[in-house]
């Protein structure tokens, strides 16, 4: 979904469509703004981790904030 779709209630909804045989995955993304990119520059070093792909290995030369 995009932005438009990241609210709590959504998120709570999706969340609470899992049980012991289902479950329910989803991604929510946003235009990234100067004032969001300023913010992910100050995140020291150590606080990046290597991304993995959907099939859990390493997306290589992205990482994603711990």
């Amino acid at each position: 979904m995009d932005g438009a779709g990241a609210t709590h209630g959504l998120h709570e909804h999706l969340r609470d469509l899992n049980n012991m045989r289902r479950t329910v995955c989803f991604t929510t993304g946003w235009t990234i703004t100067d004032e969001d990119e300023k913010a992910i520059a100050r995140l020291p070093e150590r606080a990046w981790e290597t991304s993995l792909k959907q099939n859990g290995s390493l997306q290589e030369g992205s990482s994603w904030p711990s």
